[in-house]
């Protein structure tokens, strides 16, 4: 898995031997503000494309192990911006805004990561698979409705049980989709940097 170090450590200690008293220069509060901008946006590429591998595992297990790493990972991410803004505080000097939406960032990964992985593990039970159960309901007219009486709004229909089925999962991927956006709203997504992620 991609992480912010070493480049991020070094980049903090640059920033923290430049400091002069209590102080960040203009030059040094502009470059630090594009940096924290920078691993901002960088820590949401990186989810986003945790978020789009995660959605196409289909074995419970292996969901279950993946979001429990990706967890781990976001959580690793945000003691890192939470250290640099302790060496804020420690130099009496006020966190960048920049690092503060950096920090609310990465807190907002780690609540969508905990959710998919919490979602995931709660159909399982000390290494035995549970089902969640899926509802089909014959419709007035031709089909079929189905739904997931553990998990309120998702639903599907579909002309035959199998359709119905793989709609019902189509609609599971949907709601995951949907609560992750949600706890990432506000967020800039649109800007995406290319660059080559060293695993």
């Amino acid at each position: 898995m991609p992480t912010l170090e070493p480049a991020y450590d070094q980049t903090e200690d640059i920033v923290f031997a430049a400091i002069e008293g209590n102080q960040l220069s203009p030059e040094l509060a502009a470059w630090t503000d594009a940096v924290y901008r920078n691993a901002e946006k960088w820590a949401l590429i990186i989810y986003d494309r945790v978020r789009l591998v995660g959605s196409q595992i289909y074995e419970r297990e292996k969901a279950v192990t993946f979001w429990k790493g990706q967890s781990e990972w976001a959580e690793t991410q945000l003691r890192t911006f939470r250290r640099t803004e302790q060496r804020f505080i420690t130099k009496g000097i006020s966190t960048p805004p920049a690092l503060l939406s950096t920090i609310q960032t990465a807190n907002e990964i780690v609540e969508a990561c905990r959710g998919a992985y919490e979602l995931v593990a709660s159909t399982t039970n000390q290494g035995s698979v549970n089902t969640l159960t899926a509802v089909f309901e014959p419709c007035e007219e031709d089909g079929y409705h189905a739904f997931i009486p553990e998990i309120p709004g998702v639903h599907s229909q579909g002309e035959t049980i199998d359709e119905a089925r793989e709609n019902l999962f189509d609609a599971l991927k949907e709601l995951l989709t949907y609560r992750t956006e949600e706890a990432l709203k506000g967020k800039d997504l649109s800007q995406r940097l290319e660059a080559k992620l060293v695993t």
